[in-house]
């Protein structure tokens, strides 16, 4: 699937690559930007946060314009206002009469440290639902985001995923995947049919992407259930537990006020009070209320 949506057989209007420090996944969005920019139907707005401009692509194109976002994010250099959001710089850097119009995104993680997974939120979905300017489209978002940049990555990673139509996460090799990296693709079909694969991919000589389905996926350990008391008997110098045998004749004791058989009070049954007064109480025969008119 993953050639498929890099080539452009299926469709997606925004494509997010989550990588993190145990794989980049900067190659991969590479091959997005440069296999749109050899099909040429619409131009291509790259816009560099993270890393400068001069180092990422390799591609000459009259469709493909690169925006230094990186050298002065803040404004402070040619003193302009330049310290805007995501949907404000977009805006700033794109024509009014560029049509339909692509966006990649070198990194969303700059913009989280700086405005927040909220706001950064609302950019994106401002950006894929409505129109930047009248007759000019969104026809595809290319974003990259790093894990560890996402504040409660699963309820973030949630929220993406609702937002894209193609949510890719980039992981090192497996132990199925024959020393290929990895990515775990959720796809949603313009019907609304999600589609999740699991693939092994890998750049050929002309940089092309191929991937194949990772045929076996490595077992999950199951932790081990501890025996508690077992572990504490290692760190005590005293007994805690009890084998078989004591606990056997544990339950066979009867104790005293348990006996079966005998009942409290002899053959009638039910309780008796038995009160041996002291030496030094006041016993009085008389009726207390006998001076009262009843």
């Amino acid at each position: 699937m993953l050639k498929y949506l890099v080539s452009g057989i299926h469709q997606s209007n925004a494509v997010i690559i989550e990588d993190s420090l145990s794989y980049s996944g900067s190659n991969l969005w590479k091959a997005f930007i440069q296999q749109m920019s050899i099909s040429g139907k619409h131009v291509i707005h790259v816009l560099y946060f993270e890393n400068p401009i001069e180092t990422i692509l390799n591609c000459e194109s009259s469709d493909l314009l690169l925006h230094d976002c990186f050298s002065d994010p803040r404004g402070w250099i040619n003193g302009g206002n330049e310290d805007c959001s995501l949907l404000e710089t977009v805006k700033r850097v794109v024509g009014r009469n560029d049509g339909d119009i692509i966006v990649a995104i070198d990194s969303l993680s700059p913009l989280l440290f700086s405005y927040g997974f909220a706001q950064c939120y609302r950019d994106l979905h401002t950006l894929v639902s409505r129109p930047l300017f009248p007759g000019v489209n969104l026809k595809q978002l290319i974003c990259l985001v790093h894990e560890d940049f996402l504040p409660e990555r699963e309820s973030s990673v949630l929220r993406l995923q609702h937002l894209a139509s193609t949510y890719i996460q980039v992981e090192p090799p497996l132990r199925g995947s024959l020393g290929y990296p990895v990515v775990r693709i959720t796809h949603k079909k313009p019907g609304g049919k999600v589609i999740r694969k699991i693939e092994q991919f890998y750049f050929d000589g002309e940089g092309h992407v191929t991937s194949s389905d990772v045929q076996h996926l490595p077992d999950i350990p199951v932790p081990a259930v501890v025996d508690s008391v077992n572990s504490m008997d290692e760190l005590t110098t005293f007994k805690l537990g009890l084998h078989e045998e004591e606990i056997r004749a544990r339950s066979q004791l009867v104790l005293p006020y348990l006996k079966c058989g005998e009942k409290a009070g002899g053959e009638g049954g039910g309780g008796q009070v038995f009160y041996q007064p002291d030496a030094a109480d006041d016993w009085d025969e008389e009726d207390p209320d006998d001076d009262l008119d009843v």
